[in-house]
């Protein structure tokens, strides 16, 4: 380790002493790896005297904050006969071995196991004081905390700013403490968030070497030290810009970096820069005060100066290694100075030389524009004025220079310090004389430069050294003091109001704290003139709560001190209108479907604002929707149209003021539509008749006007046989939607009504007719044969007591299989409702059909069977006897002519009928054989001959019958229209025959 930090280190300390010139320089010599490094060598010149100049001593090394092991140094005197020293800090360690050359020059070595304790190095000339020393600090590879410079110098009074680089996940707290440390001395302390170590000047312990090392148990400052991180401080005796006995002289601008010696004011010039000003430059490779030392390799070295300039990169170079060269128009030590300060271009980043197209216009020269070197003293300094003297520029003291044929003008600049220059206000000035700057603000900081402006005789361009550049101006601070009559408070203003407070702002006087002042604060109402607030606050606001709204009321504002009062300050102010209170004496008109709402309005004292206008809403009773409208200001009546009858609703009415958002509270009243005229009920529909009943059924009235109190029903006979009018009423409740009429004749036609009724008024009937059922028909016999022919049969119909009747023939031709009566009835039964159902649905639709037309249709089990006649039986006009098979119409049914010798069942339905309703009565059918006598006769011809001769005229008589009817067409035979009754539907004969020709003897 050792090894490698020497081939790393070369430190040069070059010194001219006290007495003569010397220069001190240190090689790093490393045996082991037989590298040497080559120290810089003094020059050539003759001594100087001992007694006129300072020491001037310089140290030169290549790596800026670590240190090897084992150093070896070279001092190189300016004056060979200058005796040089070294030793090590703390002093407690044993002095290093000297070695002396024939040049003047000296090796200084210290024994192994020093440089790790060991906190710097010391290179002085003999009797020389202290603060002309050059000293660096010793710092191991090892190090928590390397500082970003190794010196750092402040003024008297000034708090020490050292930003650190931590290794190795060093802690952010940390102690530090002067050297040689000691066990209980230790100070803590705490990073800033960017890396600053600050401490306050009071405790500060003088130049020095300091120590910091981590805030941990486990950190033992006595076995540790090769960890600290060391740095050198650099204490002026005097405040910046002072030196001297007592600080009381001014030091001059040492340009370009330079600094001000604290005792003798010299300037201690960087590196490149010499001169009492430190105005010249040096060759780009010497340096020195006389530039005499020679740096050919300034890049990666660090170059340590006299107290107050310390340790530095060389001028140039910038970064822990020293090896980032300076760019961006940027030179000289730490790259801290600007090239555009003094050229048009860029410079040399060592010396500041300017490249093409040389120095700027304003430059000033090396020495810059002529400035003061006092700053100018402010005197009798009152609180809006302050009185200012300084001298006129002095080219042998002032700072700068001016050509003979220059002009320099005075000006004072001023501005309050808390807002900085760039507020900044100006006036002439004229040096040894009071001059008085007015209108400044009481109690206030304010800053002042005098500025020179120098102009070529009043021609061409005036330039002038602000401080803003490579030149220093001095700047002086004063206070102003606070007036005995405070003043007004200005920009007043009302902001922020409402119906019941406002917000009144005004510009704060800024000595306003330093003064004590207050601000009173008075408001009062309108024309009244009633006060009626007075506070006295300290901020130049104040809300005022609790006002009247839709309220002129006047504001005004003081300042004031504890004795007296600045004038008063008007405005005035009205509060915004507020929410208007109820409306008054809410009534409404009820009607079937409207309401009329009228209203007066609030009656608001005083007044909360203009009235802009009314809301009215309405929210149906169960409900939870609310309608709204909006009358204007001047109406205070609406009407509510469109509304259901005899429906509870809430009723509310509010007033709303111009400019305010919401309306006032509601006045709520409740009223009630009336009922109106019900809707008829709807689908009255039977539900069942009886012979002497009828049940009937409705559904409610699709507007029922309110609510429904009851349903009024009644009954009565419009035809059949009632002898008179009978009428039957019932009344039901609302939710009863049917009813039974009872005791009705049998077999009428009965008109029923019905109405809804709410609590007013009952709607229009509603009507429908219905027929109660006949009773079945009473027979009290069965039919009878009574006599056959060859294609007919005679029988006596039943019997019936009561009347009108229906009587229906049914002719059912038997077959070969037996069957029952029974079975005959109901098919005869079926074929009659059948063909009854079949006329109720064509009657009427085939105007001029055929009458007679008759189908025979075939039954289940192969027989035909069709009705022969339909006949109406009243009790005065009975008909008893009946032929079928006469072959005409019956009843609008054909009688077709029965076959000789064929069976046939015959059966007879007796049929009431009222209406759509039908009783039938079956009397048991009978079977019968029609006639076959006349084909015995004919094989019997020889019994007896005048039973023959009748048969045979018989005979012949009925073939010429057969003959007649043989010529007529099926249309000529059912040619019978005038023997039916009218509106008689005949069926088509399809499938029908006509009736044999002749008989066929079997």
């Amino acid at each position: 380790m050792a090894a490698r930090a020497a081939r790393r280190l070369l430190i040069v300390l070059m010194s001219v002493g006290v007495y003569s010139g010397v220069s001190l320089s240190l090689n790093v010599d490393d045996d082991s790896s037989g590298v040497t490094v080559s120290p810089v060598r003094s020059p050539r010149r003759s001594p100087r005297s001992t007694t006129t100049r300072a020491p001037d001593i310089t140290m030169v090394y290549p790596v800026m904050n670590v240190f090897s092991g084992n150093v070896p140094a070279y001092c190189l005197p300016g004056d060979p006969s200058q005796r040089i020293n070294g030793h090590l800090v703390p002093d407690y360690y044993s002095s290093p071995t000297i070695q002396r050359d024939g040049d003047g020059s000296i090796r200084l070595k210290w024994s192994t196991g020093e440089e790790d304790t060991a906190r710097g190095v010391v290179c002085d000339a003999p009797g020389a004081p202290p603060h002309y020393n050059v000293s660096a600090p010793l710092m191991k590879l090892g190090a928590l905390y390397v500082p970003e410079q190794l010196s750092v110098t402040v003024s008297e009074g000034e708090d020490l700013r050292l930003r650190f680089k931590m290794l190795y996940t060093a802690p952010r707290q940390f102690v530090w403490q002067k050297e040689p440390v000691t066990s209980n001395d230790w100070q803590s302390s705490t990073l800033t968030d960017d890396d600053q170590l600050i401490i306050p000047a009071d405790k500060l312990n003088g130049s020095g070497f300091y120590s910091v090392i981590p805030l941990t148990a486990s950190f033992t400052p006595g076995i540790n030290k090769r960890l600290f991180g060391t740095f050198s401080l650099l204490v002026r005796e005097c405040p910046a810009g002072r030196y001297g006995e007592g600080c009381s002289e001014w030091c001059p601008d040492c340009m370009s970096g330079g600094a001000c010696h604290p005792l003798t004011g010299e300037c201690v010039c960087p590196p490149y820069l010499s001169g009492d000003r430190c105005q010249t430059r040096c060759n780009t490779t010497v340096m020195g005060r006389d530039c005499t030392v020679e740096l050919w390799e300034p890049r990666g070295k660090q170059v340590c100066l006299p107290h107050p300039l310390g340790c530095h990169c060389a001028p140039g170079y910038t970064g822990h290694t020293c090896t980032t060269e300076c760019g961006g128009g940027r030179w000289g030590v730490e790259c801290s100075q600007s090239c555009r300060h003094h050229c048009q271009g860029d410079c040399h980043p060592h010396n500041g030389h300017c490249h093409s197209p040389g120095p700027a216009d304003c430059a000033g020269g090396d020495l810059g524009l002529p400035r003061l070197r006092r700053p100018p003293q402010v005197i009798n300094v009152s609180w809006t004025t302050a009185r200012v003297t300084f001298d006129g520029w002095d080219p042998g003291y002032d700072d700068g220079h001016k050509d003979a044929d220059h002009v320099i003008t005075y000006t004072l600049r001023c501005w309050i310090t808390d807002e900085g220059a760039g507020k900044a206000f100006s006036q002439t000035a004229s040096p040894g004389q009071p001059n008085t700057v007015r209108d400044l603000q009481p109690a206030t900081g304010y800053s002042m430069q005098v500025l020179l402006q120098v102009s070529r005789g009043g021609r061409g361009q005036a330039c002038v050294a602000d401080g803003t550049g490579r030149e220093r101006v001095h700047t002086v601070s004063f206070n102003t003091s606070c007036p005995d009559i405070p003043e007004a408070p200005s920009w007043i203003n009302v902001s922020e109001v409402t119906n019941n407070s406002f917000l009144v702002t005004w510009q704060d006087l800024p000595y306003k704290t330093k003064c004590r002042l207050q601000y009173a604060l008075g408001i009062w109402l309108g024309l009244n003139d009633q006060v009626y607030l007075y506070v006295r606050v300290d901020e130049a606001s104040y809300r005022v709560s609790g006002l009247q709204p839709y309220a002129h009321y006047n504001v005004k504002v003081l300042s004031a001190t504890s004795t007296a009062y600045s004038t008063e300050q008007l405005t005035d102010v009205k509060t915004l209108p507020q929410a208007p209170g109820k409306v008054t004496n809410l009534k409404v008109q009820e009607a079937a479907s409207s309401f009329t709402v009228t209203w007066d309005g609030p009656h608001d004292t005083p007044p909360r604002g203009q009235l802009q206008a009314f809301t009215v809403s309405w929210q149906q009773q169960g409900t939870h929707q609310w309608n709204t409208a909006n009358v204007s200001a001047n109406t205070k009546s609406y009407i509510i149209q469109n509304l259901p009858e005899n429906i509870i609703y809430m009723i509310k009415v509010a007033a709303k003021n111009t400019q305010v958002k919401v309306y006032g509270p509601e006045t709520q009243v409740s009223a009630q539509t009336r009922p109106g005229k019900p809707s008829p009920v709807r689908n009255l529909r039977e539900l069942s008749v009886t012979t002497d009943s009828v049940e009937v059924a409705w559904d409610p009235p699709t507007d029922p006007a309110g609510a429904l109190v009851l349903y009024q029903a009644s009954a009565r006979v419009v035809s059949g046989q009632a002898t008179q009018e009978e009428v039957i009423h019932h009344n039901t409740t609302a939710i009863i939607t049917q009813v039974e009429f009872s005791g009705v004749h049998t077999g009428v036609e009965v008109e029923v009504k019905v109405w809804a009724c709410n609590s007013l008024q009952c709607s229009d009937w509603t009507v429908e007719r219905y027929w109660t059922r006949p009773q079945p028909p009473q027979v009290t016999s069965e039919l009878q044969w009574l006599t056959d022919s060859n294609n007919s049969i005679t029988i006596s119909l039943p019997d019936v007591s009561s009347f009108p009747v229906y009587q229906w023939v049914v002719v059912t031709r038997a077959g070969e299989d037996s069957e029952s009566a029974e079975e005959v009835g109901t098919r005869a039964k079926s074929l009659v409702r059948g063909l009854q159902d079949t006329l109720r649905q064509v009657e009427g639709a085939q105007e001029g059909a055929q009458e007679g037309a008759q189908v025979k249709r075939k039954s289940k089990a192969g027989m035909e069977e069709w009705v022969a006649a339909r006949l109406y039986q009243e009790a005065d006009n009975i008909t008893q006897e009946f032929v079928v098979g006469d072959g005409r119409v019956w009843g609008g049914y054909h009688n077709y002519q029965l076959q000789t010798g064929a069976s046939y069942w015959l059966t007879v339905i007796t049929e009431t009928t009222a209406g759509p309703h039908r009783e039938m009565v079956v009397s048991p059918p009978h079977r019968y054989t029609v006639n076959t006598t006349a084909c015995a006769a004919l094989y019997l011809g020889l019994v007896l001959a005048i039973e023959l001769l009748v048969e045979l005229a018989a005979f012949f008589l009925w073939r010429r019958r057969s003959h007649t009817e043989a010529g007529l067409t099926i249309s000529d035979k059912l040619d019978t229209r005038h023997h039916l009754p009218h509106g008689t539907v005949q069926l088509p004969a399809h499938g029908d025959h006509p009736p044999p020709e002749r008989l066929q003897c079997l």
